[in-house]
């Protein structure tokens, strides 16, 4: 091989490093998506009662039956039809600190045949505590309560348990 070819063997070589750097270089280089709030930081507010912050809060959701419909002639493809919507129910779980006789009360209320509909909703806060999304739920009111286990040989915290019920469901976004 002559100096002029194995110059531009060099130079070939020479390119094809740098392009499979420069594909690597953007294949790891970093990208600007946002990461996903995690469900650490939230806190929950029911009309008329102050003491609210809670370690868990599990089950808002809602579902819509779903009802086929077809006509005579129409027999292979069916019109699907929402039905009723279902909520819930969410279950708020809280260790017990400073005893509080709200949650029980309300929850007692329900027991003596008052049901106490109330608004409420969960606020979701990104790490720096600013809100990125509230849950609003409309005609919540208690259907179960409960204390957790109590084990002599068990060093964590009891947990007081309400579970709600709600009537409707709404979601603010804050941009």
């Amino acid at each position: 091989m002559n100096r002029k070819n194995i110059s531009i063997a060099a130079a070939i070589l020479v390119c094809l490093s740098i392009l499979t750097t420069l594909s690597i270089a953007n294949v790891w280089a970093p990208t600007n998506r946002p990461d996903p709030s995690g469900g650490f930081s939230f806190r929950v507010e029911i009309d008329g009662i102050a003491t609210a912050s809670f370690s868990e809060v599990e089950g808002v959701n809602v579902s819509v039956d779903v009802f086929e419909y077809r006509e005579g002639t129409d027999q292979l493809k069916p019109q699907l039809i929402p039905g009723v919507a279902h909520f819930g129910p969410i279950i708020l779980r809280k260790g017990i600190t400073t005893p509080s006789d709200e949650l029980w009360l309300w929850m007692k209320m329900t027991l003596d045949g008052t049901v106490d509909r109330r608004s409420m909703s969960i606020i979701l806060m990104n790490p720096s505590r600013n809100d990125i999304m509230r849950v609003n739920l409309a005609k919540a009111w208690p259907s179960g309560w409960s204390l957790g286990k109590l084990d002599s040989m068990n060093k964590e915290p009891v947990l007081e348990e309400l579970v709600i019920q709600y009537e409707d469901i709404t979601v603010e976004i804050y941009r």
